[in-house]
């Protein structure tokens, strides 16, 4: 069945059809269902990218917060400065690792503001593997890092503070990751990058 609406310009004599072919109900109600579904979808979907922005500020103020005690020097001799910079650099490092572990997507977000802060971030080709680095800002010519890993193992997503920097901080950052497959596991070998002090060295 379908219903046909003739049309005429009388003006050049042209005749125009329009015909209109009735869909079956359920075929109807289907495609308001695609639509709502995508619709939600596309709100979800927006709200968490969001959500994830929100999250990346909140962890900014804290990493510029290691940035500030860095360049502070204080007259108040009350005033700790290392102190503070352990303390802050302790807060951005609970938060980044609360925050990758609570929030799976997060190992293929870009975090490119604290990227471009001067967090330091490798990721596997895979997407299965990934290390935050940062500057502690606690040394002088020799740098002192924190790392934390995250990895995707089945289902989920984990992240663990490096044991190596866990108190005191490494001398070294990873970038990048280069990951090697065999038949029955995948290797991910990163690339371990340090500043070293120049104080000592013998030159020829």
């Amino acid at each position: 069945m379908f219903r046909s609406d003739q049309l005429r310009d009388s003006e050049k004599g042209v005749h125009f059809f329009t015909y209109y072919i009735p869909q079956p109900r359920h075929i109807r109600l289907t495609a308001m269902k695609i639509l709502i579904i995508s619709l939600f979808l596309s709100i979800s979907l927006a709200g968490f990218t969001q959500n994830l922005k929100s999250l990346e500020q909140g962890l900014l103020n804290k990493f510029q917060q290691i940035h500030y005690w860095e360049r502070y020097y204080p007259d108040d001799p009350k005033i700790d400065r290392v102190d503070s910079l352990e303390k802050v650099n302790l807060l951005f490092e609970n938060e980044l690792a609360a925050i990758t572990e609570k929030y799976p997507s997060t190992i293929g977000y870009a975090f490119q503001t604290l990227q471009d802060s001067g967090l330091i971030i490798a990721s596997s080709a895979d997407g299965f593997f990934r290390i935050y680095s940062w500057d502690r800002e606690e040394g002088g010519s020799m740098h002192i890092f924190s790392t934390i890993f995250q990895y995707r193992s089945e289902a989920k997503v984990h992240s663990i503070v490096n044991p190596g920097s866990a108190k005191d901080g490494d001398i070294a950052w990873y970038y990048p990751i280069y990951s090697f497959r065999t038949s029955i596991t995948t290797y991910y070998l990163a690339i371990k990058q340090s500043i070293f002090s120049g104080q000592g060295i013998i030159l020829p």
